[in-house]
């Protein structure tokens, strides 16, 4: 073979591997953007890879292109506050909250210019780690219209909805949000801020770890009672302990209990 022979054959083997290694990075940048999202468009285009990765880098170019709407800190302040009373309420009413969640993040997409056409396809170039848990936060809220959904599976959507909510509020740093509170009617003044803003804290934090929250709301009731004096809820108290120490308490039962213990809180506020 002549030494031409072997540098045309050199070229060409550098030339193949190169065109067979173009294809893998792409996947693998791809892959790492989008995550869960990557297979679920390869499973829409029938596992047609190129087909489905083309689409994918037109959601990045057009991502890329996109200039949100400017959104006042002053908005993402309120923004982030009404997260926090809809994380309250769902101790109250979960099926509320979770559409009320949902009402709120569409709200925010809205107010940055994002399109209602394909939104979903679009929020994934910038957001994909959030959309599987929002995608099933979707179908719980179809499914709770016909029936009966577990509470365990309307507090997960609502940490999905949640933690796509905060997201797309971080797109454009803002200054520190500001902390709202619920405020507590037939209060003393001089016991309204700790145990107003402790009992908030621990609600929202129910969404996240039922079972600690309502060993937080006992903790926090059982001071109450030491600051104010009345001690007839002792019975009460026990029942509810009970049931948050034992083997496995339902997200319902704790929700419940929850509710028992805000109940028994607000009695005390009012002495």
């Amino acid at each position: 073979m002549t030494l031409i022979s072997l540098i045309a054959v050199a070229v060409l083997a550098v030339v193949s591997g190169f065109a067979l290694a173009v294809p893998r990075v792409r996947t693998r940048r791809l892959r790492g953007r989008f995550g869960a999202e990557y297979d679920r468009v390869v499973l829409r285009h029938a596992g047609d890879v190129r087909a489905a990765e083309d689409e994918l880098t037109e959601l990045l170019d057009q991502d890329r292109r996109r200039v949100p709407a400017a959104m006042p800190a002053a908005d993402r302040e309120r923004a982030a506050a009404r997260l926090q009373e809809v994380q309250e309420l769902f101790v109250e009413d979960p099926v509320r909250a979770v559409a009320e969640a949902d009402r709120l993040l569409n709200s925010i997409l809205d107010h940055m210019g994002w399109a209602r056409e394909e939104r979903l396809a679009a929020l994934s170039a910038g957001h994909a780690a959030c959309l599987p848990g929002y995608r099933a936060a979707r179908a719980v809220m179809v499914r709770v219209q016909g029936a009966a959904v577990p509470t365990e599976e309307l507090r997960m959507a609502l940490v999905a909805v949640a933690e796509l909510i905060v997201a797309v509020l971080r797109e454009e740093p803002a200054g520190p949000v500001a902390k709202a509170g619920p405020r507590w009617r037939g209060v003393r003044p001089g016991r309204r801020p700790v145990l107003v803003a402790q009992w908030s804290a621990l609600q929202r934090g129910f969404v996240d770890d039922p079972r600690d929250a309502v060993r937080r709301a006992d903790d926090l009731v059982g001071r109450a009672l030491g600051q104010l004096g009345p001690a007839d809820f002792g019975e009460r108290r026990g029942e509810l302990r009970t049931l948050a120490e034992g083997p496995a308490p339902s997200t319902e039962q704790l929700r419940l209990a929850m509710r028992d213990y805000r109940s028994m809180l607000d009695r005390l506020l009012a002495c």
